[in-house]
């Protein structure tokens, strides 16, 4: 194999790695949001499982965004909250 053959292999195998790798920050965010979220068991276990594979930054970026919306309320169920997200929950 010619040296222009490794480089345009080199090119696409790393085009490969960064479209189906998501970074770590994004994985630690997914399992802190699931931990909190109020999601069925079955959508957890799916959950749980997709993180074990290998999932694109963009299927992350869309996990995120869902358990972002699925999140308890602290204000309506009664646990601690702050000022801040009275404020917040008022302008909804």
């Amino acid at each position: 194999m010619g040296a222009y053959a490794r480089e345009f292999l080199s090119i696409r195998m790393n085009y490969i790695d960064e479209l189906f790798n998501s970074d770590y920050n994004q994985i630690s965010k997914i399992e802190s949001l699931l931990k909190t979220a109020i999601l069925t068991p079955m959508e957890l276990d799916e959950y749980w499982r997709e993180l074990k594979g290998c999932i694109s930054e963009d299927r992350a970026n869309e996990i995120i965004e869902y358990l972002y919306k699925n999140q308890v309320d602290p204000i309506a169920a009664g646990h601690n909250y702050s000022q801040s997200q009275i404020k917040k929950k008022n302008e909804l």
